[in-house]
């Protein structure tokens, strides 16, 4: 075995156990996710868009009393397709979040390197106020993801055209 193929040995298994960490931080103990009239409200419309009974044109109040786009919607919409417990949606929300690990550490990697992946996606996996906000039916819970995809799109665009 070659050197080169050690440190790939070396560095799959680092992104294995910082993608166990990431999804067992996230997915972990369901049962003791916070659930407010905020989360209720938004899992209420999500299944009744899922049951096609509602079609919103915008979502739950924000705290100064403005109407929040319906796009979040969307995004929690995949979950009620299946099921209408709330419990698969947080899931849902979790796995998401994960996904925002991988997709870090793949773009940290791509630009900066290894070592860069695997610091960014550690701290990434263990930072507890992203693993917080992963276990909620929030409206800003979703921005971990769109944040990774944004900027990933942003640097592909910006640096290789």
């Amino acid at each position: 075995m070659s050197e080169r193929q050690a440190l790939r040995i070396v560095e799959l298994i680092a992104l294995v156990a910082i993608m166990a960490l990431a999804l067992g931080l996230r997915l972990g103990l369901p049962e003791v996710v916070e659930f407010r009239q905020d989360e209720a409200n938004l899992s209420l419309l999500a299944r009744q868009m899922a049951q096609g009974r509602l079609f919103p044109l915008h979502s739950i109040d924000s705290s100064v009393g403005v109407l929040q786009p319906p796009a979040l919607l969307y995004y929690f919409l995949p979950p009620y397709l299946l099921s209408s417990d709330p419990l698969l949606a947080t899931q849902y929300m979790g796995a998401m979040a994960a996904l925002a690990v991988l997709l870090s550490y793949f773009l940290v990697r791509r630009y900066f390197g290894v070592m860069a992946a695997v610091c960014a996606a550690a701290l990434f996996a263990a930072s507890p106020w992203a693993v917080f906000f992963s276990r909620k039916l929030w409206p800003a819970d979703q921005l971990a993801l769109l944040t990774v995809v944004t900027f990933g799109t942003g640097m592909i665009g910006l640096l290789e055209g």
